[in-house]
């Protein structure tokens, strides 16, 4: 989720540059995506700019470099977001039965912060290698792109990872 974060950030910024208001985006590596080794990248734009946002799409993903500042935000977010999420009795009886239907025993909110702060750069490194490879990529356009663009396309979908 660390990654997920500091990558959107990245793209949102870079597409909202690049295109103006209007065009951002959205990242997705949720826990099942994550297991699959799959990045999912959501962005709206029109089919005559699809090319470049395709472009500064892998190229952010190429780019995408952790350090203390970016990773400290996201944890920050992600154990707000975790605790937040865990208030009453039905959010936390979901996220039990969440975590054991994907075989995991549930971490109590104390426990999930500490595990959180102590994910190192190095792992979630670790974790971009394994899931930013031209083996998992997969690329959806949706919309009037030219059937011709397939392979153009195929061509510019590689990670440097």
């Amino acid at each position: 989720k660390i990654n997920e974060k500091v990558l959107d950030r990245n793209i949102n910024h870079s597409l909202i540059h690049t295109f103006g208001r209007g065009y951002g985006s959205e990242v997705d590596v949720d826990d099942i995506y994550a297991k699959m080794g799959n990045v999912i990248v959501t962005t709206r734009v029109s089919s005559r700019r699809a090319e470049r946002a395709v472009d500064e799409i892998i190229r952010q993903v190429n780019i995408l470099k952790l350090n203390e500042g970016n990773v400290s935000i996201e944890k920050e977010f992600l154990k707000g977001k975790k605790t937040l999420n865990l208030e009453g009795p039905e959010k936390m009886t979901e996220y039990i039965s969440e975590m054991a239907a994907q075989g995991i025993n549930p971490i109590p909110p104390r426990e999930l912060k500490q595990k959180i702060d102590k994910i190192t750069i190095e792992e979630l490194e670790e974790v971009q290698k394994k899931i930013f490879t031209n083996a998992n990529v997969v690329l959806v356009l949706l919309g009037s792109i030219p059937p011709a663009m397939t392979s153009h396309y195929e061509q510019k979908l590689q990670f440097e990872r």
